[in-house]
């Protein structure tokens, strides 16, 4: 590791001060904290969850790894040198920052988001276990979308990134999107069957519960987290969400990327479907109604122009 991403015992402390004194401002510590923890596959859109958990609770504090990964001391210098490489070293300081979040706002109770992924158990039973001793009450809230739509996530937002800044912007491979796609109901079930969490919900992408454990005492969220995760959009959603991707990669000119080759030639072969699907629904509700057809107005007839 390059001696630039080193930092001193004494840089961290007071990065942490400055990060407590800010997360706190205007929270209230409770007599009986609760904490959140966020789980669903890259590019699922859990941001929503932690609109929709602050909405039933103001004075909840986020702790999100990727955000501290700039407060680094040397942080500019590093993306200096390194670009896009950059998080991989910062990672170590923002995985400090995150646990010395967690242990210092716990200790006084105060609400908290912890935003995860699921991708393994260890981390999510490790923190449970943690708050638990500390008297928290601990529920898991994940985000449940097809991974269609997830990986279109992933896309756009790099491609949102990249605008603003693109020596930094740093794109999720489709390689770890797909990782936690394959891990995360087994994942789920596990944690489920570890009767950690006092509550496990599912959300869509709008805000609707789809599955609480406390309304399904005997059913694991396997069953529903994949049958959507496999769930298939309907052509014109597809489409359209596709179209969304594209227009971001060709305002960035990244046209010759696989990725963009790959989605034109999918809006391709989704319009031929869309064209044939209409098609049959005309010939359908021709063959149905022969009544209604097209005719002609005499007075107009000779009007008409012939070919």
């Amino acid at each position: 590791m390059d001696e630039l991403a080193d930092y001193t015992d004494h840089q961290f402390e007071t990065k942490l001060q400055i990060e407590i004194e800010q997360l706190t401002k205007n929270k209230q510590a409770q007599e009986s904290p609760k904490a959140y923890l966020l789980g669903g596959q890259p590019g699922a859109g859990k941001s929503g969850l932690h609109q929709l958990i602050k909405a039933e609770d103001p004075n909840a504090i986020t702790i999100d790894n990727d955000t501290f990964k700039w407060l680094h001391p040397k942080y500019k210098q590093l993306e200096q040198k390194y670009g896009k490489d950059v998080v991989k070293y910062v990672t170590p300081f923002s995985n400090q920052m995150t646990e010395s979040l967690i242990d210092y706002l716990s200790d006084k109770k105060f609400d908290l988001i912890i935003e995860g992924t699921l991708r393994t158990v260890e981390v999510p039973m490790a923190t449970v276990t943690k708050l638990q001793n500390r008297g928290y009450e601990a529920s898991l809230y994940v985000m449940a979308v097809p991974r269609i739509e997830s990986y279109l996530g992933t896309l756009a937002r790099y491609e949102d990134q990249f605008s603003l800044s693109p020596r930094t912007a740093r794109a999720t491979t489709k390689e770890a999107h797909d990782v936690v796609v394959r891990q995360l109901p087994d994942n789920l079930d596990f944690l489920y069957k570890q009767r950690l969490f006092k509550e496990i919900r599912l959300y869509d992408r709008k805000g609707n519960k789809l599955y609480s454990s406390l309304e399904n005492l005997n059913e694991s969220p396997k069953k529903i987290i994949t049958e959507i995760l496999n769930r298939k959009l309907d052509n014109n959603t597809l489409l359209n969400s596709i179209d969304s991707v594209i227009n971001k990669m060709e305002i960035n000119h990244h046209t010759t990327t696989p990725q963009y080759l790959d989605l034109v030639e999918k809006t391709t072969e989704l319009k031929k479907e869309i064209s044939g699907r209409v098609q049959e629904q005309l010939k359908e509700f021709a063959e149905k109604n022969p009544e209604v057809n097209p005719k002609e107005d005499p007075e107009n007839k000779n009007d008409r122009p012939s070919y």
